[in-house]
């Protein structure tokens, strides 16, 4: 993942000697995520209910008309789902599990096509984390693309596809989620299954979620925002920690392990800690609800010494304010650590920013010379 803290990702096929669009996701700032068909609707073009995947083939409830073709779906961290049209009509709004909670995948978009004709062709070249799959060496009569989503690490270990050969394509750049892609053989359809005359086995079949996943009265009532500030948050320094992650494990005296990032949402912003966890293959992230505190109230904790052997955070402000943007109050940092083995809130960032109305944010001219805010940190 690059300093750009929104990412988009393109899903191509190929198929003798030509390029064809497939899917494509992006991820926003606050972690929003959105899956697209890359293709516009075709006269022979269905989108059905949830596609019911079993080993004797591909079932659908509630098919509806050509009028309602799924084309994108838009995924908040709240869960809230909106499906829309080509024409970016809102088709369907849906409650999934907010980001934080995911306990398990769940289908995002379905797309099968009857020959590899009913997409469009790709005359562009692929970029940075764009994916082709090479369709030439599998026995494919259906093609079948699948995005899915889940909590992280949801998508490792062994792959299984009943219909036959398929290969997974999976993206980890997000805190809390991971996109996982399958292109492969697509289940059988009943080639008598017709919708207005036309055969749904000789069409382009698109499909996303039709109903809540999970019942809203058992969510916590907490409003858009304050869910999508501690993803906005860690995507911001997962971004600004990328070329010197090694750099503060060195620091903190760690040859091995990676970066955790904790938040804590408080009424009034965001408080981000960083610290190392010399046990971890790959960077952590968590946060707890503290509505009933301020930042303020948060920060006076965090600048406090616990002990004789540990210096409370100082303001990068008060140490070099070019280091932080200017801007007191945002950056702090540990002169000291003493038990290096520990985790340890060596660094710390304010999210005060209110962007948009819609999450809070660390202001950006804060975190850019976090290398040299890093090497602030002493060991005792």
């Amino acid at each position: 993942m690059s300093k750009n803290t929104q990412e988009m990702y393109r899903l191509s096929v190929s198929s003798k000697g030509k390029l064809y669009k497939a899917l494509s996701h992006s991820v926003e700032e606050d972690e929003s995520l959105f899956v697209m068909h890359r293709s516009p609707p075709r006269p022979q073009h269905i989108t059905t209910g949830t596609p019911l995947s079993t080993p004797a083939g591909l079932a659908f409830s509630d098919p509806t008309s050509t009028d309602a073709r799924a084309h994108h779906v838009h995924y908040h961290p709240s869960g809230a789902i909106i499906v829309k049209a080509f024409n970016n009509r809102i088709l369907a709004r849906f409650q999934a599990p907010p980001m934080p909670m995911l306990s398990a995948p769940f289908l995002l978009f379905h797309l099968s096509v009857a020959t590899i004709a009913q997409l469009a062709e790709e005359h562009g070249k692929p970029g940075f984390a764009d994916h082709v799959i090479d369709l030439s060496t599998m026995d494919i009569h259906r093609l079948q693309i699948e995005c899915q989503v889940g909590p992280k690490g949801a998508f490792d270990g062994q792959f299984q596809w009943p219909y036959g050969p398929a290969q997974p394509i999976v993206y980890r750049d997000a805190a809390f989620y991971d996109v996982a892609y399958v292109v492969g053989k697509g289940a059988p359809i009943d080639p008598t299954i017709e919708f207005g005359g036309i055969k749904l086995a000789d069409t382009r079949i698109t499909a996303a979620p039709t109903s809540n996943i999970v019942e809203p009265s058992t969510l916590p009532n907490l409003s858009p925002e304050a869910w999508a500030s501690p993803g906005a948050v860690a995507r911001q320094l997962r971004a600004s920690l990328e070329p010197c992650y090694l750099q503060l494990g060195q620091r903190l005296g760690h040859a091995t392990g990676f970066y955790e990032i904790r938040s804590s949402l408080c009424n009034d912003g965001v408080i981000a800690s960083i610290g190392w966890n010399p046990l971890s293959q790959s960077a952590q992230f968590s946060f707890t609800r503290c509505e009933h505190l301020t930042c303020k109230d948060i920060l006076g904790i965090v600048r406090q010494s616990p002990s004789e052997r540990a210096i409370g955070a100082l303001d990068v402000f008060d140490q070099n304010p070019e280091l932080c943007g200017g801007l007191a109050g945002t950056a702090f940092v540990r002169r000291e650590i003493p038990d290096k083995a520990a985790f340890q809130n060596a660094l710390i960032f304010h999210g005060s920013e209110l962007r948009g109305g819609r999450y809070w944010r660390i202001p950006p001219q804060s975190l850019r010379r976090i290398g040299e805010i890093i090497a602030l940190i002493q060991l005792s």
